[in-house]
This record gives C-alpha cells, structure tokens and sequence, in this order.
C-alpha cells in the first residue's frame, strides 16, 4: 500500500504556474498543499490585488481559503 504523505528525503520541486484564472490557481492550491512543490503563479491583470489581498477561495476540496497566495508570484507583462 502506497502512502500520500510527501517524501520528505525528496527536495521540494519548483513549479512555474502560468495563468492563475479558477484553473490555474487551484493547480496552484492543490501542489501547495501536497508539500511536494513550491509555486511561482505568472499572474496578468490581477497582479497587484493579489500581491496586497491574496486569492479568496472556496473549493469543495479545499474548503474556504481566504488571503491564499502561492509560494512566489510574477507579473506577466507582455500585454
């Protein structure tokens, strides 16, 4: 039987999410919340607000997230 606990003799992996729309994000959410990755979100138009407020959530697997940010994040400039 397999465990689901992360391993933790493995370093944690660095993951670059682009786009943080729903998908996006709850990507996001769910490698977080393994403990097995550490998330950079390339964000657009929402950049500032989420920097100064976070994201607020509200998943059935998850539950209500409020102020959830990912490890880093980035502004996406090539607008």
């Amino acid at each position: 039987m397999q465990s689901t606990m992360p391993d933790t003799r493995m370093p944690k992996r660095r993951v670059l999410v682009v786009g943080s729309g729903g998908v996006g994000t709850m990507v996001c959410v769910a490698l977080e919340r393994s403990g097995m990755a550490s998330v950079t979100a390339v964000l657009r138009s929402n950049y500032e607000k989420v920097l100064q407020y976070g994201f607020e959530i509200d998943s059935i697997d998850h539950g209500k997230l409020s102020g959830w940010r990912p490890s880093s994040g980035m502004q996406n400039r090539s607008q």
